[in-house]
């Protein structure tokens, strides 16, 4: 496989809404052209990230968040809500989707994901800790999380996130996030201290998050065979940034947007995460009026879960099943939302 170039950046940015336009800003800007493949490295003051699909009023506690001055930004990408702090470290990769995949040979993106988790496999070894991929999206130390990872796709454009856990303060994300029983059913946890584990708990003696910072890079050129190299925004980046920050990031209405509830909801927990479906239905209980899902699953694509509102608006409850089998989800999302949509029929049948 002959080497590639991508860009290394390396920004020091660490206010979260800034940093999250940057993440959109090189998104778009790659699939404009404007911006080369770029691997990213991300810092950040302690904060709350919410999955773009979760509804504000689960899985954290605002209280909480409030009274110790902890701001909660919503993402651009799906997931699940998570606490950051100068104790884990996160980076993206930015591409041009076609052309990296064809030249990793990879079709499905959530192949990806296994990918990316060797790297953190391979980093975790130059620090004598054996770890494991645990699907869909996890990498765990003795059935422990040290790193998880998210993905989006905007038109020609990919990026994949990830966050590794170097000694973020465990006991505040205990306090800060408030997940479902669903959230660990499948788990054998009960919350989220249980959950995760620090690189510095396992191996209990000094080392510097820039060396893990460092082993990462290194592991991720040689595995992927890229040449980095470091360089800074150009200025249609810059401009792009400090637009979405000033127009979205930074604003309530983006993070504190409310979802309607006037709607029957079901959820159920798929291999990706929690759906909640939420639907509308006509007078009569026999026609979806609209749909609309949230939770901290990773979505197929934006584009698909948009589809999947426009396909299902207006069609009758007796023919959904056949609709969704036509998506272009995994056929473990799909299951799962067809379940769901039985609960909304037994529920609908209760409320008449």
């Amino acid at each position: 496989m002959k080497k590639i170039e991508w860009r290394l950046l390396q920004d020091n940015i660490k206010d979260p809404a800034k940093h999250f336009a940057v993440e959109e800003a090189l998104l778009r800007g790659v699939d404009k052209g404007i911006s080369p493949p770029t691997l990213r490295i991300r810092k950040y003051y302690p904060s709350v990230w919410l999955g773009i699909y979760q509804d504000i009023d689960e899985d954290i506690n605002l209280k909480y968040c409030k009274e110790n001055n902890i701001p909660i930004i919503r993402r651009h990408n799906p997931g699940g809500a998570v606490y950051q702090d100068g104790g884990s470290f996160c980076f993206s990769a930015f591409f041009k989707k076609k052309e990296f995949f064809k030249y990793l040979n990879i079709k499905d993106p959530e192949k990806l994901y296994e990918l990316v988790g060797e790297i953190i496999i391979n980093t975790l070894k130059n620090f004598n800790v054996d770890a494991e991929f645990s699907p869909v999206n996890d990498v765990v130390v003795k059935d422990k999380k040290i790193y998880g990872s998210a993905q989006i796709d905007f038109y020609s454009a990919f990026a994949h996130s990830g966050t590794f856990l170097f000694n973020v303060d465990i006991n505040k994300m205990q306090k800060v996030l408030s997940p479902s029983n669903l959230k660990f059913v499948d788990k054998g946890f009960i919350n989220v201290e249980d959950r995760v584990i620090n690189l510095k708990d396992i191996i209990q003696k000094n080392i510097k998050k820039e060396d893990v910072i460092q082993s990462f890079i290194q592991n991720f050129s040689n595995y992927f065979k890229i040449d980095l190299t470091k360089n800074s925004f150009n200025r249609k980046e810059s401009d792009l940034i400090k637009k979405l920050h000033e127009e979205k990031y930074s604003t309530e209405e983006w993070t504190f947007k409310k979802f309607p509830n006037s709607f029957i909801k079901a959820s159920m927990k798929a291999n990706s995460g929690i759906i909640n479906l939420n639907v509308k239905l006509d007078k009569n209980k026999n026609i979806i009026k609209n749909v609309f899902l949230t939770g901290d699953f990773l979505a197929p694509s934006s584009s698909s879960i948009l589809n999947f509102y426009k396909i299902l608006k207006n069609t009758p409850l007796n023919r959904v099943n056949k609709k969704i089998k036509k998506l272009n989800f995994s056929n473990d999302f799909k299951n799962t939302l067809i379940k769901l949509f039985e609960k909304i029929k037994k529920e609908g049948n209760k409320n008449e």
